[in-house]
């Protein structure tokens, strides 16, 4: 069975044997560009998930933060009704 997590490497110019050399270094130029381009799209995603979660690290901190500032606050506990006074008349 073979190894499933690595993709086979595929050659565009298997089966064709009168492919012109310059043919053959264009492909060689475009794959070479095409692997620096995965390399630094794969740098920019770890590099934008880094910073996706230091962003929901401060949204949970911020969020923390307000739930035990709300709990400390006892100005309702203490609250008392006002006494009405009776009118004569």
């Amino acid at each position: 069975m073979a190894d499933e997590s690595k993709p086979s490497k595929v050659d565009p110019l298997e089966g064709r044997s009168g492919v012109h050399s310059a043919t053959r270094h264009y492909i060689n130029l475009i794959e070479k560009q095409n692997q620096h381009r995965v390399a630094e799209l794969l740098k920019h995603r770890k590099r934008t998930n880094l910073t996706g979660l230091g962003l929901f690290g401060v949204v949970v901190g911020i969020y923390a933060y307000t739930i035990s500032a709300v709990k400390q606050e006892k100005f309702l506990d203490d609250f008392e009704e006002p006494k009405f006074i009776e009118k004569r008349v």
